[in-house]
């Protein structure tokens, strides 16, 4: 950092929010006590924080700018104004014990401007976020933050040249390079600092992704930046470039522009498919470790399920009639397998709140008599990273059938049977035939190799097929695509997840897969050499409304 004369703004947390699952706090908060107050005083999340920072600030401490490293400033929590808590005496011992470990450091807060009652904390430095505005409403936002600041620089530490975006939102409001070139220059005429977030997009890889309210974050976390995902460099960074080259006597000239990386189209790929059963996919549970057996389905948390799914199973007589699960999170896929009716049948899908739109019954109106296996897969789709809650995952209660407590579960987290355990035995082996299977339509595992002479950057497109995750090379799971929600389609692939020679692709498929997959020579999935979105519409304008960067109390659920 030093080398390139920048400076790092450091916040250790413990929350970050980002956009990341549970805002950067572990699940297993959540089985420290029932009721635990995370970002509070309480005992139990404070006891957590300082295990952790007696082994992070340490690392931190040769970092900071006196002791001849990048770290200027170092944050206090993150947007504390924001949340409920208002808990002055949490935020002031992480100022101290901040302080115990770092030594001499200028602590900063960062709050949106209506929220700096709670925000600040006395003994550090008050900061401000907001996005491009008008020169009237940029002078009222510093306005308050003086308030708070008496003396001291004009700072904001979060300018907003983007944002995020969730499943299922297809219009959005991004500010144009006009009102951002604009907002700089006030912000520069009136002595500001500012700091861009994000200079540079990024990816929630895995299941890393956090969730609002509404509904969970894409796996991109593009975020529109001025340098994108892939690293590439946009219309908006150059025009950023510029005005920064344009100021006059500025002694760190931007250096030259560098080239996008190279990206390449790999093509179709044609799939095989393994996994047939839903067992197949996710394993037998008589081959997991970990699984517990009690009368009512636990938690996720309560399993140790940390992210992606978790699975319950269970024996009922005659799976017919109205399936209720009043509270799980965040989708709930149903299969039953009986011993009279061969192979699995997928039932459909529960839907606890997504986007407005919730389904916690299902009418199961194929009746399948005898002995039946209940088999009831929880995705968790990421924890609520904003507004932090106890935000519990998996099946949260009871389950009914007809009204009736279903009891005498088994459950097993995580429960992803990824990689498929594929080895070279079994490659030399004939493939699987790819059989129509209309039970368990629309599940499906595919698995397929494919050659790489040169290693770049790329985008797989799973266009025609309908949500799922994908593993490249057995242990890098790229994350989520949701083809039928948008906006985002492709999945950024790096080329450092490449390797030059044979490289393995595999995906669990959830919603829908093309018609052409039931022969298996038809069946394919493809790498492009550019990211493809689905917006419906998408404006950028020069009057930017700040309630677009800012969430709503009343979203909480």
């Amino acid at each position: 950092m030093l080398e390139n004369s920048l400076s790092t703004m450091n916040f250790p947390g413990p929350y970050i929010c980002g956009e990341w699952e549970n805002g950067g706090l572990p699940y297993w908060l959540m089985n420290k006590a029932e009721n635990i107050k995370m970002r509070s005083s309480d005992r139990d999340f404070t006891t957590a924080v300082l295990k952790w920072f007696r082994v992070l600030l340490p690392k931190v401490k040769p970092l900071m700018r006196n002791n001849g490293g990048p770290v200027l400033m170092v944050q206090i929590e993150n947007e504390y104004g924001m949340y409920d808590a208002c808990d002055n005496k949490y935020t002031e011992w992480l100022r101290d014990i901040t302080h115990d470990m770092l030594g001499e450091v200028v602590l900063y807060t960062t709050d949106p401007e209506w929220s700096l009652k709670c925000g600040y904390t006395p003994g550090t430095y008050p900061t401000i976020d907001f996005g491009p505005d008008t020169p009237e409403m940029i002078n009222h936002y510093f306005e308050m933050q003086m308030k708070y600041a008496v003396r001291g620089p004009l700072v904001n530490s979060e300018f907003y040249a983007g944002w995020f975006t969730r499943w299922g939102v297809r219009n959005q409001t991004f500010p144009s390079t006009a009102s951002i070139i604009k907002s700089m220059q006030h912000m520069y005429d009136v002595g500001a600092n500012f700091n861009f977030y994000m200079i540079h997009g990024g990816t929630n890889f895995g299941f890393w992704n956090g969730a609002e309210p509404q509904g969970p974050v894409i796996t991109s976390y593009d975020y529109f930046a001025p340098i994108s995902e892939a690293g590439d460099i946009t219309e908006k960074y150059l025009a950023i470039r510029d005005f920064i080259n344009g100021i006059p006597d500025w002694k760190n000239k931007p250096l030259p522009v560098p080239k996008n990386s190279k990206k390449k189209a790999y093509g179709k790929i044609k799939l095989s498919r393994p996994r047939n059963s839903i067992r197949d996919m996710f394993g037998k549970h008589s081959d997991r470790k970990g699984c517990i057996t009690s009368k009512y389905p636990p938690n996720a948390e309560k399993l140790n399920g940390s992210l992606g799914f978790i699975a319950y199973e269970t024996t009922v007589q005659n799976v017919c009639g109205t399936l209720s699960i009043p509270k799980f999170k965040d989708f709930a896929y149903v299969i039953t397998s009986g011993t009279n009716d061969r192979g699995d049948r997928y039932e459909g899908t529960l839907t606890y709140s997504f986007n407005g739109v919730q389904k916690h019954e299902l009418n199961i109106t194929k009746c399948r008599n005898g002995t039946q296996q209940l088999v009831i897969l929880v995705e968790n789709q990421g924890r609520q990273n904003w507004e932090t809650i106890n935000d519990h995952k998996g099946i949260i209660g009871d389950v009914y059938l007809n009204g009736q407590k279903v009891t005498n579960w088994r459950s097993c987290a995580p429960w992803i049977n990824f990689p498929y355990e594929i080895n070279t035995e079994e490659k030399s082996q004939e493939k699987p035939t790819l059989k129509p299977n209309d039970l368990l339509d629309p599940f499906g595992g595919f698995w397929a190799e494919f050659e790489v002479d040169d290693p770049a950057d790329t985008f797989l497109d799973p266009s025609g097929w309908g949500k799922g995750v994908v593993f490249i090379n057995k242990y890098h799971n790229i994350g989520r695509y949701w083809v039928t929600q948008g906006p985002q389609i492709t999945l950024y692939v790096p080329a450092a997840l490449l390797k030059k020679g044979t490289n393995q692709l595999e995906f669990i498929e959830f919603e829908r897969q093309p018609k052409s997959c039931m022969k298996e020579d038809k069946c394919f999935i493809t790498f492009v050499d550019k990211p493809i979105w689905n917006f419906e519409n998408v404006t950028e304008t020069d009057q930017i409304d700040q309630r677009m960067f800012r969430r709503k109390h009343q979203y909480r659920i």
